[in-house]
């Protein structure tokens, strides 16, 4: 199985990488193996990449389709959030592109190897740690992005805001006019106000016209609007959305974070088919 990786070069990326293939038949990943038996694997390029940085050991998980390397940029930060892995493979598979996934013991966070989250020197949340405060982890990831792929984050959460066993900050109350840009014919799962879809811009949300929000709002998706702000490069709450959104291009890079309830992979599916019919993804495939 070729390895079909290449990383763009950097001077953070002197530091010590392990790039090895991955037979997805053979690994102990519990990811990889609950599609084991999937003929796809044929036409897969599997590879895991390892490095150390500050207290933290990284593994990633990276999956390409060769025959399809202009699809979607496909990221799972969280390894305890089974579904939304499974709707990126179920996305890579259908339109192409490259998956990354943190693979991490089947835990969200990262544990330093002096002490635990006492010991971190910085975020131990893998969507925490773009920028300044993981050099070589963000230029890692970077670099397995094609300059003008677009990129789709997955994630799964706990359901219902702050106080009914969700975060609260990821809740689309379509009431929150200042946050969401509210889908008129949200329905069923697209509904419960834990499955939406998240942007980031450096514009205020009265003037930032997103990618896509058009296509998921038609689609009946609700969606969150973060305005980011910094200097050019700066890593923002440390998550992909908001790097993305200040890095010193023009145009920005396509960003849109998916968000479901945990173990419904099925909701972030159809989340994802109907983000592929938006232009500015349908353009990469």
């Amino acid at each position: 199985m070729a390895l079909g990786l290449v990383l763009a070069t950097s001077p953070v990326n002197a530091a010590p990488i392990d790039r090895s293939p991955l037979d997805p038949a053979t690994a102990a990943n519990p990811d990889l193996a609950r599609h084991r038996g999937d003929p796809v694997w044929a036409r897969l390029s599997v590879a895991t990449l390892r490095f150390a940085e500050g207290d933290y050991s990284w593994t990633l998980i990276v999956i390409t389709d060769p025959a399809r390397p202009a699809g979607p940029f496909w990221f799972v930060p969280h390894d305890d959030e089974d579904a939304a892995f499974d709707a990126g493979f179920q996305g890579l598979t259908t339109y192409g592109g490259r998956l990354v996934a943190v693979a991490n013991g089947g835990r969200r966070a990262l544990s330093a190897a002096h002490g635990g989250g006492a010991g971190c020197v910085h975020p131990c949340d893998p969507n925490r740690d773009f920028g300044p405060r993981g050099p070589l982890y963000s230029a890692t990831v970077l670099g397995l992005m094609a300059p003008g792929q677009p990129a789709v984050g997955l994630h799964t959460n706990a359901p219902g805001s702050v106080g009914h066993g969700g975060r609260g900050s990821i809740f689309a109350d379509p009431a929150d006019v200042a946050r969401i840009f509210a889908s008129p014919t949200a329905a069923g799962a697209f509904a419960n106000g834990d499955t939406m879809a998240i942007v980031a811009g450096r514009a205020p949300k009265a003037l930032a016209h997103p990618p896509c929000v058009d296509t998921l709002n038609a689609g009946g998706v609700h969606v969150a609007y973060e305005q980011v702000s910094g200097p050019p490069d700066a890593s923002g709450d440390g998550s992909l959305s908001n790097h993305l959104a200040l890095e010193d291009r023009d145009p920005p890079r396509t960003y849109v974070g998916l968000e479901a309830r945990h173990g419904d992979a099925a909701s972030e599916i159809a989340m994802i088919d109907l983000l592929m019919t938006c232009p500015a993804f349908a353009a990469s495939r």
